[in-house]
């Protein structure tokens, strides 16, 4: 015997009961009513006109739908033997209510040659006939429906968890980025308490400065491009007190793309590992240059400098990684990070992403 399932299963007839929904399943009956009276009238079941056929089609049918749909909304079955008898009881419903409608609509229209002077049991056998197969039409199409509906929650749920990754994986990058940043900070600050005081007020004014940028920017989901030369470029100040005349830079921003909204922690991972990595070591220092473009739907932020490059099975650093995975988070395929070794010296990083 079969067995109701638990309360929490979710029953497949009972869509969302939408204005469109509503509209579409009415239109579907109109077209269904009226190509069985097509049927009928061509095969000569009832000694009446196509339109006398076509009134008692279209109150037949409409009155089991609408039967139909009072039942599942109101009762909202779960169990399917339930439903079963629910849809049979609504087409027997609607079938007797369009016989009745129909015949105080054109009553005197029915069998005026005698040959059916009471058609009333052959509408009730055919509106049973055509009632179950427009109403395992419905059935199927609410299934249908019901599916997607529970395919596309699915993949919601899907993107959400990505997004929340990918806000873990920032939460992770600027765990592992800032303490160390910090620490190198704060080392070089007290070094030059005792040697250069300016310097140390300087340093001092452009960490302020760098914390209330990151404060402001780092923590949010989107920020803009500007904000987010502002952070670099604070970042940059920093390591210029402590490098001096070994440490150049230049950011070139289009104003015309302040505003641009940009995932952030993207950008600063790049500049950190162009002076660790390549500036930093070299005895002379070096330039790192930022660019911003956009061409064609694609934004495309460049970091170059002029360190030592990448040399062969070198470590690509504390945040490429990261920036590899949480662009493929945000946006799939069509984030891309690219390496090249420039010609004099150094290496230029790419990092492009859709931008509408």
């Amino acid at each position: 015997m079969s067995t109701p399932p638990p309360a929490d299963h979710q029953s497949w007839l009972t869509p969302q009961l939408t204005f469109s929904h509503v509209f579409g399943t009415v239109a579907l009956t109109v077209i269904f009513n009226t190509v069985i009276a097509l049927f009928l009238d061509a095969i000569s079941v009832f000694n009446i006109s196509f339109l006398v056929m076509l009134v008692i089609s279209q109150c037949v049918g409409l009155s089991i739908c609408i039967a139909s749909k009072v039942l599942f909304f109101t009762l909202t079955p779960r169990w399917l033997p339930l439903k079963l008898l629910l849809m049979t009881a609504a087409i027997l419903v609607g079938t007797f209510i369009g016989i009745f409608l129909s015949t105080l609509l054109v009553g005197d229209s029915l069998g005026e040659d005698g040959r059916y002077s009471s058609p009333q049991g052959q509408i009730l056998i055919l509106g049973l006939f055509f009632g179950s197969i427009i109403a395992y039409f419905f059935i199927s199409r609410d299934r249908l429906s019901h599916t997607e509906m529970q395919a596309q929650e699915e993949r919601l749920k899907r993107e959400t968890a990505e997004k929340q990754a990918a806000k873990t994986e920032l939460r992770l990058l600027q765990a592992q980025i800032e303490p160390h940043f910090l620490f190198n900070t704060l080392s070089t600050l007290l070094s030059l308490l005792e040697t250069d005081t300016s310097a140390t007020k300087q340093m001092l004014e452009d960490l302020i400065h760098y914390l209330r940028t990151s404060l402001a920017t780092s923590r949010r989901e989107v920020v803009t491009l500007s904000q987010e030369a502002d952070l670099i470029r604070a970042y940059l100040m920093l390591f210029k007190v402590r490098m001096g005349d070994r440490l150049t830079f230049d950011i070139h921003l289009p104003e015309s793309l302040n505003n641009t909204p940009f995932a952030p922690m993207l950008i600063q991972p790049l500049v950190e590992n162009a002076i660790k990595h390549g500036l930093e070591p070299k005895v002379e220092g070096g330039h790192v240059s930022v660019t911003f473009a956009k061409h064609a739907g694609v934004l495309r932020i460049q970091v170059a400098d002029t360190g030592l490059g990448l040399k062969d099975n070198a470590p690509k650093g504390v945040g490429l990684e990261n920036i590899q995975e949480r662009l493929n988070s945000l946006y799939d395929d069509a984030g891309r990070l690219v390496l090249n070794e420039n010609a004099e010296a150094g290496l230029t990083v790419t990092l492009e992403v859709p931008c509408g």
